[in-house]
């Protein structure tokens, strides 16, 4: 798991320093905010199921935390040494990094759209008084009448 991680870290030091000319400590800070990100969406989706379990609430200021905690274990753990820079280029593991990306953005849409159906199913109806008329509604109304 650990070499696929630094497969991971290699392309995308690769991308920002190869394909972007970007100097060495641009392209590490590339590293660690994007392979962050991708931590991250890993971690809110499985915080999100928990909070459509009703496990813990959401809550901002963790998910802030949690990110920032991730971004510096993330560089003192893995990136800092650079023994990422080790890997060779192959395209197995290509397809895998794009497969993890791809299923990370798929996982964190899927959960986030159950939450959104839990959270209106919970949510009461607007009293009648109280609902604005759309402007769909008004344009409708202004084409029927014509």
């Amino acid at each position: 798991m650990k070499k696929a991680y630094y497969y991971f870290l290699f392309r995308i030091y690769w991308y920002y320093k190869i394909r972007w000319g970007e100097s060495e400590g641009e392209a590490i800070f590339g590293v660690v905010t994007v392979s962050t990100l991708f931590l991250f969406f890993n971690f809110f989706a499985i915080e999100t199921i928990f909070i459509i379990l009703d496990i813990f609430p959401s809550n901002i200021i963790i998910d802030l935390t949690f990110m920032l905690l991730f971004a510096i274990i993330n560089y003192f753990l893995f990136i800092r040494d650079k023994h990422f820079l080790n890997c060779k280029k192959s395209r197995k593991k290509d397809f895998l990094v794009i497969t993890y990306m791809i299923l990370s953005f798929a996982l964190t849409i899927f959960v986030a759209n159950i939450n959104r159906q839990k959270v209106y199913s919970e949510k009461p109806p607007l009293p009648e008084h109280l609902r604005k008329e759309s402007l769909e509604g008004r344009i409708r109304d202004w084409i029927r009448d014509l």
